[in-house]
């Protein structure tokens, strides 16, 4: 648990041995760094997370994360329009300036039935 502080005092080097609290080198490199480092890895329970299509299912048809939403014969289905775009052309021409919808956070559909929608 010794560090040795080097001085210098005008041409002459003196190295002293210092008590301190470090017990290895990584631990003064990640206490005096700039910008603060951690010298050992972060670790997570990765069990905990879900994985991404958990996470876009749970998303599917939430009024609180979507930014779109369709009335399907007068039921709404909320969406996101990035995962649409992402996932379908006609999505991505469809939000995009010329489109009536691309402005609209409410889009009326009256020619496919909920069921055909969902999929």
């Amino acid at each position: 648990k010794q560090w040795y502080q080097r001085r210098v005092r005008g041409n002459q080097s003196i190295q002293t041995p210092t008590e301190t609290k470090f017990a290895h080198v990584v631990d003064v490199f990640a206490c005096f760094a700039t910008p603060s480092v951690t010298p050992y890895p972060i670790s997570v329970e990765h069990s905990r997370l879900r994985s991404l299509n958990q996470s876009i299912e749970q998303a599917f048809d939430d009024q609180d994360t979507a930014d779109i939403q369709f009335n399907v014969n007068g039921v709404p289905i909320y969406a996101h329009k990035a995962i649409l775009k992402i996932r379908s052309q006609y999505f991505q021409g469809m939000f995009k300036s010329p489109w009536t919808e691309s402005s609209q956070d409410i889009i009326e559909v009256s020619q496919f039935i909920i069921r055909s929608f969902e999929s």
